[in-house]
């Protein structure tokens, strides 16, 4: 009886391998409209010229 499927090296899988699958779903975040990170509060800024 021959092995029909077998485990092969994590390396030689590339990122093209999983967008041609059918197994996979390409799933791309996007951000709210009218979004703007400058709008965020990021916490206090220290000055850094101490």
């Amino acid at each position: 009886m021959t092995e029909i499927l077998h485990v092969r090296h994590h390396s030689l899988f590339t990122p093209r391998d999983f967008d041609v699958s059918p197994y996979f779903e390409i799933v791309k975040p996007g951000l709210a409209g009218g979004f703007d990170y400058r709008s965020l509060d990021w916490g206090e800024t220290r000055d850094l010229t101490e």
